[in-house]
């Protein structure tokens, strides 16, 4: 079937649809910075080192949990020398499974979060 949309998400379109300042050009390839910059004080917090004094905070925007997820397992696959395995819940989306086996040097281990009693 088709998936149901919020009213507060249909009023949102309309709202961004009738706004004549917005365009539909394409962010940048890492998206909106100050939305990356906001999401990244959220995750790491206002006054965090990592940000604020070594500056080695990266943010960057995707289009979807799944592109994110492709783009974190690239990253650890190509960039993170350590151990390469990835928990992935029992039950799961079978595209994260179909994914991640096709990312050269990463091992799905599989976690039960249910426990049918």
């Amino acid at each position: 079937g088709k998936p149901w949309v919020l009213p507060v998400v249909r009023k949102a379109e309309s709202m961004l649809a009738a706004d004549e300042t917005l365009n539909k050009e394409y962010l940048s390839m890492g998206g909106l910075q100050s939305f990356t910059d906001a999401a990244t004080r959220l995750v790491l917090g206002e006054n965090s080192r990592l940000i604020n004094e070594e500056n080695r905070a990266v943010a960057l925007q995707t289009l979807s949990g799944t592109g994110a997820l492709h783009i974190a397992l690239q990253f650890i696959a190509q960039f993170y020398p350590g151990c390469k395995d990835i928990l992935v819940s029992n039950p799961s989306w079978g595209n994260h499974k179909l994914m991640i086996d096709r990312i050269p040097g990463i091992k799905i281990c599989s976690v039960h979060l249910l426990r049918p009693q």
